[in-house]
C-alpha cells in the first residue's frame, strides 16, 4: 500500500478513477534500471528525484516505494545504535582531524567504517543486494495493486462482485475480521470500509489492503466503492474498478492473529464438556444469503452458531442479527469492545474485552437451553425414568431437567416416579428393614421417595446395611 499522498486518480463527472499503468510503461522502465546491485538507497532516491521532474512525482514515488518492496535490501546492522551512541558521546566536535580520528579510533574497534556503520539500520544507507524479483511488469503489477489498496483505504463502504472462488475470498474476510455481508446468485459481497469506523480504521484499512490481493488475482472480478477525499470538507464519490488493469496473479497466504478463536475454543472444550464445539463448519445459504460462522456448537438436537467479531458498530451488529434471521439459524456473537466505543445490549451478543469470558458464554448457553427445552415435548414413558436417560433422548441437559414438572410423575431431582408406582409402594410395609434391604426390594430410587412414602431413615453407621427405616415420628428400637 501507498502512502496516501501518493494516491493517483482523477475525477470523471462525479467518479473516481484510479490512475492504473499500463505493462509498458517508460516510467516503470527507467525505475526499474536504477535498481542495481550494491548500491545504496540514498544513491537510488537520489536519481529518482529527476525522474520526478520528467514524470509525475507522485508516479515516481510510488513506483520506488514498489520496487523497495519487491527488492531485497542488506539488512540493518545491530550494532548502528550503539556505534551511534558512541560517536556522538565524543561531541560536539568541530576539528574535522579531530573528527576523523574518533571514526578511525571507533571504526577500528568494530572492524568496520564508523561512518557507515553508524546509519547502516537507516533506510538510505543500505544497499540492494538482490533484485530477481524486479522488472517492469511485476512492478506495474505491484504498483496498480498498491494504488488501489490506497484508495479503497478511503472507502466507507465496498461491494465485491464478479468472483469465482468466492468461498476462498469469504473466508478469508472472516480470517481479517472484516464487517461484511454476502449473497448469491449471483454471489455480491458487501465490506464495510476503513472510513465507516470511527476507531481503529488503520488496523482496519491494513486487513482491507490484505483481502485485495485475493479479489484481484480472480480472471473476472468487480469492485464498486464509497470513497471520502477532501482535507477539510469531506465528500462521498463513487469508484467503479474492474478486470483489466494489470494485477499481480498470485497472491500470498493470508496470516492472521487467531488468538482469541484459539482461546475461545480451548477454554469452551475444557470448561463445558457436554457440549461438541467445530471450527468453521461450511458456510450457511438461505435466501440468497451467505453467512460462515466461526464455530458450530451443539448438544444433542440443538445447534447454535458462534462468530467472533473483532471490528463492529452498533448498526453492523443489528444488521448481522436481521440478516441471520432470514437463514434461520441461532447465532451468538461474541464481539469484542477493544478499541470500540459503541454499547449494544442484544439477547445474542455478548461483548468483551481481548478474552472471552467462558463463564459468562455458559450462563448465556444455560438461559438458552431453558427456552428451547420448554418446547420440547418430552413424554416419560414407565414408572420410574432416570433423568440421566432422558437428558440423553431429548438432548436437555440434567440440570434443565430437574427444574421441570411432569404431570403424573414425581421429580425427584434423579427419576421421575410415577404417581401410579407411589400409590403402589404406599401399601408396601418397609418399616424396620435397613436401606440396603429397602434398594434390594423397591430399586435404586427408593432412598429419594421414602419421605414421600412416610418414612425416615436412622443411621447408625456410613454403611446402608447399618440403618433402619421407620415411620416420621417413631423411634427405632435400641
Amino acid at each position: 500500500m501507498l502512502p496516501a499522498e501518493l494516491a493517483r486518480f482523477k475525477f470523471s463527472g462525479n467518479e473516481v478513477k484510479p490512475l492504473f499503468l499500463g505493462l509498458e510503461n517508460e516510467s516503470a522502465k527507467e525505475i526499474c534500471q536504477l535498481f542495481r546491485n550494491n548500491v545504496r538507497v540514498g544513491e537510488i532516491l537520489d536519481k529518482s528525484e529527476y525522474l520526478e521532474k520528467v514524470y509525475n512525482y507522485k508516479l515516481i514515488r510510488g513506483l520506488v516505494k514498489v520496487a523497495l518492496f519487491l527488492v531485497k535490501l542488506s539488512p540493518p546492522n545491530e550494532l548502528s545504535v550503539k556505534v551511534r551512541q558512541e560517536v556522538f558521546s565524543k561531541g560536539p566536535v568541530f576539528d574535522e582531524k579531530k573528527r576523523e580520528e574518533i571514526l578511525r579510533s571507533i571504526g577500528e574497534k568494530y572492524g568496520s567504517d564508523a561512518e557507515e556503520l553508524m546509519w547502516s539500520d537507516q533506510l538510505e544507507y543500505r544497499k540492494v543486494i538482490d533484485t530477481a524479483d524486479l522488472n517492469e511488469e511485476k512492478l506495474v503489477r505491484y504498483y496498480n495493486l498498491s494504488l488501489l489498496q490506497t484508495v479503497l483505504f478511503k472507502s466507507t463502504s465496498l461491494e465485491i462482485r464478479g468472483i469465482r472462488d468466492w468461498k476462498i475470498v469469504l473466508r478469508n474476510v472472516k480470517f481479517l475480521g472484516l464487517m461484511y455481508d454476502a449473497s448469491i446468485d449471483p454471489f455480491t459481497l458487501y465490506i464495510y470500509g476503513p472510513a465507516s469506523l470511527l476507531k481503529m480504521t488503520t488496523k482496519y484499512g491494513r486487513n482491507l489492503a490484505l483481502l485485495i490481493p485475493e479479489v484481484v488475482r480472480q480472471d473476472k472480478w468487480y469492485i464498486r466503492a464509497q470513497i471520502v477525499l477532501g482535507k477539510t470538507r469531506k465528500k462521498i464519490y463513487p469508484m467503479e474498478v474492474e478486470s483489466g488493469p494489470p494485477m499481480p496473479e498470485s497472491s500470498e497466504r493470508i496470516e492472521f492473529d487467531s488468538s482469541v478463536e484459539e482461546e475461545f475454543y480451548n477454554s469452551f472444550k475444557r470448561k463445558l464438556p457436554d457440549w461438541r464445539i467445530e471450527r468453521e463448519p461450511e458456510p450457511l445459504i438461505a435466501n440468497s444469503r451467505v453467512f460462515i460462522p466461526d464455530f458450530l456448537i451443539s448438544k444433542g438436537t440443538m445447534k447454535i452458531y458462534v462468530e467472533i467479531v473483532g471490528f463492529w458498530t452498533k448498526a453492523y451488529l443489528e444488521t448481522k442479527a436481521e440478516k441471520v434471521k432470514e437463514i434461520r439459524v441461532p447465532l451468538l456473537i461474541l464481539a469484542n469492545k477493544e478499541g470500540n466505543p459503541f454499547t449494544i445490549k442484544a439477547d445474542n451478543v455478548i461483548v468483551f474485552k481481548n478474552k472471552v469470558d467462558i463463564d459468562v458464554v455458559k450462563r448465556w448457553l444455560i438461559r438458552y437451553e431453558e427456552v428451547i427445552s420448554s418446547k420440547i415435548d418430552v413424554k416419560p414413558e414407565g414408572k420410574v425414568i432416570s433423568l440421566e436417560e432422558l437428558s440423553r433422548r431429548y438432548g436437555i441437559s440434567k440440570e434443565i431437567l430437574r427444574k421441570r414438572s411432569f404431570a403424573g410423575f414425581i421429580n425427584t431431582g434423579d427419576y421421575l416416579i410415577s404417581e401410579e408406582l407411589i400409590d403402589e409402594l404406599k401399601k408396601v410395609n418397609l418399616e424396620g428393614i435397613s436401606l440396603q434391604e429397602a434398594i434390594e426390594k423397591v430399586g435404586d430410587f427408593v432412598g429419594q421417595v421414602l419421605s414421600i412414602l412416610g418414612y425416615e431413615v436412622k443411621w447408625r453407621g456410613i454403611d446402608p446395611s447399618q440403618t433402619v427405616i421407620v415411620r416420621k415420628g417413631n423411634q427405632p428400637d435400641p
